[in-house]
């Protein structure tokens, strides 16, 4: 087995496994290894991929980083162990106890956690798509909804008002689902579809939106401080009075998009598509603009006098070329793309469940 680990971890890491390879394979000796304690082991970043430590007791133990991908943990004692970015994916958990565990930014996808206890552990940006649980599986309820998010299509879903933040939801499908006042406060949205979703009032503070698929979206005085929409299809979105201070905004679509009274002041929108956009009394004091995004002369000279700064211009950059499909310098085509990104990010969605509309 190979490990990415210095000498010490490897020979702890090894003998850990050894261990357990012995046990498996002479149960007689089973009950004395199970006993044995690794609690407080430091196998940060080790390589133990489809390892067997079933019944083991790492409680408390250092596991960041670790890849235990397809690893045998049925029973296994995690208690308060860190595995803090973790690659857990199609691991087997049967039975487990995980509870107090550290699991910020975890992969489980596809891991098999029926039986197993997560009571009180920190699941912040941990990827539960696939997972299985069962009714004896213990997680909190806001993951749990989290986890009803990402593997149960519902259309219209209603979840107003929760708290959701920090969640990883990343291609999420959400096609008009009620959000409204919705906490996603540093949360993991990328790519995901959210066409005609009402998201008026929700707090999206430092959330990533980037590629998100947001045509129709209702997103009313939404706050959205420092967001990343880096890339995200906004046609006809309403953004009317919502808090956009220093969002990225780079490369997105926000043709036809209703901008009025929004604050934007030190936003990024170098490159972005704007055309047909509507930047009445918008707060635009240090915003990027590109000179080729689309917008006509009278709106370029009007943000240019509330304090936008417009950026050199790209002469092999030309929107209306690209509006129309017509080929550009790569650059040029690299930003059309942008505009369709959701023919390639959301064609699971178009295919399986609606069209895209």
């Amino acid at each position: 087995m190979d490990f990415n680990v210095n000498k010490y971890l490897y020979k702890k890491a090894k003998k850990i496994v050894s261990d357990w390879v012995d046990a498996n394979q002479n149960p007689s000796q089973k009950e004395g290894i199970r006993k044995q304690s690794h609690k407080e082991v430091n196998l940060s970043e080790a390589n133990l991929q489809e390892a067997n430590l079933s019944e083991a007791n790492l409680c408390r133990a250092n596991l960041i980083q670790v890849d235990l991908k397809g690893a045998n943990l049925q029973g296994t004692s995690l208690s308060r162990a860190n595995l803090s970015r973790a690659n857990l994916s199609r691991a087997d958990l049967r039975g487990a106890d995980l509870s107090g565990a550290d699991l910020t930014g975890v992969n489980l996808s596809w891991a098999d956690l029926r039986g197993a206890s997560l009571d009180r552990a920190k699941l912040n940006w941990a990827n539960l798509r696939e997972i299985k649980i069962d009714r004896k599986t213990i997680i909190g309820s806001k993951w749990h909804k989290v986890w009803e998010i990402l593997n149960q299509i519902v259309e219209n879903n209603d979840l107003a008002g929760l708290d959701l933040s920090e969640a990883h939801l990343e291609g999420a499908y959400l096609r008009g689902a009620c959000l409204s006042k919705t906490n996603f406060s540093g949360a993991n949205l990328s790519k995901a579809y959210l066409s005609k979703a009402n998201l008026e009032g929700a707090d999206l503070n430092q959330a990533n939106l980037s590629k998100a698929y947001l045509k129709q979206t209702d997103l009313k005085c939404a706050y959205l401080r420092g967001a990343n929409l880096e890339g995200a299809y906004l046609r006809g979105v309403d953004l009317r009075w919502g808090y956009l201070r220093g969002v990225d905004l780079r490369r997105a679509d926000l043709t036809n998009a209703n901008l009025t009274e929004v604050n934007l002041s030190s936003a990024d929108l170098s490159d972005a598509i704007l055309n047909k956009v509507d930047f009445t009394k918008a707060i635009v004091d240090r915003a990027k603009f590109s000179e080729n995004s689309g917008l006509s002369e009278a709106d370029r000279v009007s943000l240019q006098a509330r304090g936008a700064i417009f950026l050199a211009k790209d002469p092999d950059r030309n929107p209306s070329a690209i509006e129309s499909g017509t080929k550009t310098s790569d650059r040029g085509s690299q930003f059309a793309a942008s505009s369709e990104l959701f023919q390639e990010d959301f064609s699971i969605a178009k295919s399986i469940y609606l069209p895209i509309s």
